[in-house]
């Protein structure tokens, strides 16, 4: 009796511990588990590993995969986990070297080869520490971070349509091509922007992938507004009395919420665009000092983004960032804020112009001057503060040089 007794209580400390290291393993596994990239066929024909893709039908991407059209008239698109796209047009050959994304985002590692024809890609994500997304063709890599260019090989020129790529060869090194920039990729040599549209450019190429990228943001966007609730909710969490541990772990998640809205810029979504900032002021807050600079560069392009679509009203909000953290931010990447405001007269220019035509055509008609007289006044004041912040903001880079 007493035997049968001790084999039942074995029998449940061991049922106990199997129970455990399974509730352990799946914690282990689930945490840092990737899901799946995919890829769908659009037009034409493509062959992924051989097997020949049915149209609109999505197919699960794996390491290794190969992927190749012959026919010149055809598109699909690769969806990868972080959200990111790449269109492979016409005559193209990619194999997956890596399509791995954790479950919280914190780990991107996306690298893909191109052996011919043309790719857009659009990348959504924040790379941060050990992150990636490469694109290498022959002896030369691509690195990219939140960026959108394309690589004709056949055409042979890499093009940046936003941000920048960090190019690698072992002939010619390092290269870094920034926003508007097209590099020839047989010498490595810049192309001009005149001869680039009259040699290289495919204006319908463009045009498409373009239009294509602002149907996929705003879908994005979209299915983001289904979930504000707890987007707002990790932006009001409280910072100041948490222990280093507790910061860590809240670093950790909201970089994970920010992962999923680093693409909002104001002209998709102006409530996305600032729920991402207030994001950014909480992880800059949280981020090792080490770090601080990476994140701080980031807001160079959310001014740009700003000035694009003349939406000012985030720009003192984004500059006080920037004068808090001043002494993180690096003075040679200076020059990218500088580089910003190159269109600022043209912004001026434009803003003054519309002012004056409304002046000449509605205010100055007899039958609408008093209706629109304080509406001419509030104009002008908001012009001349956004002018004055804008100011300031360019006196306050000149000081610390």
């Amino acid at each position: 009796m007493e035997k049968n007794k001790n084999k039942f209580i074995y029998f449940i400390i061991v049922l106990i511990f199997l129970i455990i290291s399974i509730w352990v393993y799946i914690s282990i596994f689930f945490k840092s588990v990737d899901r799946n990239s995919y890829l769908e066929l659009v037009s034409g024909k493509w062959l992924l590993n051989e097997k020949v893709l049915e149209i609109w039908k999505r197919e699960k991407l794996s390491k290794d995969d190969v992927i190749e059209t012959k026919t010149k008239d055809s598109l699909a698109v690769i969806e990868w986990w972080d959200w990111s796209i790449t269109r492979l047009w016409g005559n193209t050959k990619v194999e997956i070297e890596n399509e791995y994304v954790s479950k919280n985002w914190n780990d991107i590692n996306i690298f893909f080869r191109l052996f011919s024809g043309k790719t857009w890609s659009n990348v959504i994500s924040y790379m941060w520490e050990d992150s990636y997304f490469k694109q290498s063709f022959g002896d030369t890599e691509a690195a990219v971070r939140w960026t959108v260019f394309s690589v004709d090989l056949d055409r042979d020129y890499l093009q940046v349509e936003s941000h920048k790529v960090d190019l690698t060869s072992e002939k010619y090194w390092k290269v870094e091509v920034t926003e508007n920039k097209q590099l020839k990729l047989s010498d490595f040599s810049f192309i001009s922007l005149e001869d680039f549209i009259k040699f290289f450019k495919d204006k319908v190429f463009f045009e498409i992938n373009q239009k294509m990228d602002k149907e996929y943001l705003m879908k994005l966007a979209l299915d983001l507004q289904k979930n504000l609730d707890r987007l707002i909710a990790a932006t009001s969490r409280k910072i100041d009395d948490l222990t280093g541990a507790e910061r860590e772990k809240l670093y950790a998640e909201l970089m994970s919420q920010y992962q999923q809205i680093n693409f909002a810029t104001s002209s998709v979504s102006e409530e996305l665009f600032n729920l991402k900032i207030s994001l950014k002021e909480k992880l800059i807050k949280l981020t090792p000092d080490s770090q601080k600079s990476s994140l701080l560069d980031t807001l160079s392009y959310d001014l740009k983004d700003i000035f694009n679509t003349k939406n000012f009203w985030s720009f003192e909000w984004i500059t006080n960032i920037l004068k808090e953290n001043e002494k993180f931010i690096d003075s040679e990447k200076m020059q990218e804020y500088f580089n910003i405001f190159n269109i600022k007269s043209e912004i001026w220019a434009t803003i003054d112009k519309t002012i004056d035509i409304f002046k000449s055509e509605v205010i100055n008609n007899p039958n609408y001057k008093e209706f629109f007289n304080s509406v001419s006044n509030s104009i002008n004041n908001s012009i001349n503060d956004q002018k004055n912040m804008f100011r300031r903001f360019v006196d306050w880079i000149r000081d610390l040089f």
